[in-house]
This record gives structure tokens, sequence and C-alpha cells, in this order.
């Protein structure tokens, strides 16, 4: 019920519903990764870096909260703090898009393009489509003096706007993962 209130963006009753979860069971991994997301998502990060530590803490295998974690970090501009959670969060779950984009943000925050591109181009190999690691890897490719393709297909100038600010999981991005094992269990 927390994560469809967060996607309809109902913060006050998803933390709601997150404090009455944890009240139930203070060990549950998901509940504070899902607390996490509702501190995040109403711009209580410290709060929000607490609860994802927790939910590590509770089950290391958790590979969102790394992610969001990271994002955390990339919006602090805290890129080499980001990288290493972007590294595991991807070490973990090796098929999730968004994870290589954001770990290729983390890499142009620190100045390393070839990494950035090549996280950017594994994204893109998971989803060909997936726009925001187009637009990404296009812009580093520009930084490193590469000619770009754009739309029109005529080669173009990249701006050097900076890093984008990475994607967190989504509010119906799978937790289930988390919610099958509890540190207790492994």
């Amino acid at each position: 019920l927390t994560r469809a209130l967060l996607k309809l963006e109902q913060f006050d009753e998803a933390e709601s519903m997150s404090q009455m979860a944890l009240a139930s069971d203070s060990a549950s991994a998901p509940a504070h990764f899902v607390r996490g997301r509702v501190l995040q998502s109403t711009d209580r990060n410290e709060e929000a870096i607490e609860a994802y530590r927790k939910s590590i803490e509770l089950r290391e295998n958790n590979p969102y909260a790394y992610n969001n974690l990271g994002l955390i970090r990339i919006g602090e501009r805290q890129y080499e703090d980001a990288l290493s959670l972007l590294e595991t969060a991807v070490e973990q779950k090796d098929d999730v898009v968004y994870f290589y984009n954001n770990l290729g943000i983390a890499y142009e925050g620190t100045h390393q393009f070839e990494q950035s591109r090549q996280a950017f181009e594994a994204a893109i190999e998971l989803d060909p489509d997936y726009s925001k690691a187009i637009t990404s890897l296009d812009r580093v490719k520009g930084l490193m003096g590469e000619a770009v393709i754009v739309e029109s297909g005529t080669e173009g100038p990249v701006t050097e706007s900076g890093p984008s600010t990475g994607e967190k999981a989504r509010p119906d991005a799978p937790i289930d993962e988390v919610e099958s094992t509890t540190k207790e269990e492994r």
C-alpha cells in the first residue's frame, strides 16, 4: 500500500503507512527501504540515508537501497561516494537499466568519462530506447571531444551542462528480493 501511495505522490499517507509497518516489524528490511523512499521523496535525505542504511544492515543484498543512497550522494555532488554505492547496486543486480545510467552519472561527475561512457552504453544495451542514457551518452561523448549525431541526423555540439541527477528506484520498483530475506535468515 505504501508503494501505491508513493506512486500517487500521497506522501503524508505513505509516511504514516511506513511508520505503521516499522512499528509492527522493526527488523524488516523492506519496511526500512520503503521508509527511505518516502523520506527521499519528501527531500528528507538525512533521514532517508538512515533508513536505507538500516535496510542494508538487515539485508546486505539490497541493490535498490544502494542505488537510492548513490542518488542522494549524486544530488549532494559527492560523486566518489556515489560511485561505490552504485557499483555495489550494479554488482548485486546487473539487469536494471537505470542502475547503469546512475553509475554513468557518478563517473561523469568524477570526470572519468570513459567509464561513464561504458556505463551509459551498458544501460542502452539493456534498453536501446532508454532516452536518459542516450542523452547522457551523447553529452559524455561531447565532453570527450567526439562528434555526436543529434536527432536531425547531423553532427552537433553537446553542451557542458554537467551530469544529470539520476533516477531513484521507482515507486513500483520490485522490493520482493528485499522482502524475501532478513539478516537472520542469511
